[in-house]
């Protein structure tokens, strides 16, 4: 976190705007984020949020529930993506 903060204090580096919308967003301790090239957070979980979750066994060919509900998280974050993109064309 201190590097990106620091990126998105140094206007003059490429990409400080991006690095400070990150900033802006962040939840303690971590932040789990999907986001477009350009920037657009397109979903976030904090990961006490994520440990929260209900712990389904689901047979998706994962060992442990948490992996699949970080598939799960990554699913969405994709779904999301794509429909941001779709309105964007």
């Amino acid at each position: 976190m201190v590097d990106l903060k620091a990126h998105a204090a140094d206007t003059s580096l490429p990409h400080s705007s991006l690095a400070q919308a990150f900033v802006d967003i962040y939840e303690f301790p971590v932040l789990m984020i999907v986001a477009l090239s350009d920037g657009t957070i397109v979903h976030k979980m904090n990961a006490n949020d994520f440990l929260d979750m209900e712990m389904k066994v689901v047979n998706l060919g994962f060992s442990d529930p948490s992996s699949q509900n970080y598939y799960k998280f990554l699913m969405e974050g994709i779904e999301k993506a794509e429909t941001i993109l779709q309105q964007k064309h």
